[in-house]
């Protein structure tokens, strides 16, 4: 039971971080979030069909934060390799850059 809720609690861990992804015409992703995450953030999974954008931690948790792709931007991140990660916390508003990530592409 005990393992259950510790299972559970790693599901919420991250709801209260707000992100954004902003891609441009060139095919640059920067993926920005208000607050740290609670594990190391180690790849982006870009799934064309449904057009979804799931964060991966270090140990293989997934973060689902419901960031739909718009299709005039999938275009666009279809063709990107790797997001950049800048946290941009609101209180302060001093960007940190943590460098970038790889990103792999799904179509199904």
């Amino acid at each position: 039971m005990n393992q259950q809720q510790e299972y559970n609690k790693g599901l919420l861990m991250d709801q209260n971080v707000r992100v954004e992804l902003m891609v441009t015409n060139t095919a640059e992703a920067i993926l920005i979030h208000d607050k740290p995450f609670t594990k190391e953030l180690s790849w982006l999974e870009y799934d064309i069909t449904d057009g979804q954008l799931m964060l991966i931690m270090e140990d293989g948790d997934t973060r689902d934060f419901g960031l739909p792709i718009e299709p005039r931007l999938g275009k666009y991140l279809q063709n990107s390799y790797q997001v950049q990660i800048v946290e941009m916390p609101a209180v302060d508003g001093e960007a940190v850059e943590h460098g970038y990530l790889p990103l792999i592409i799904h179509h199904i």
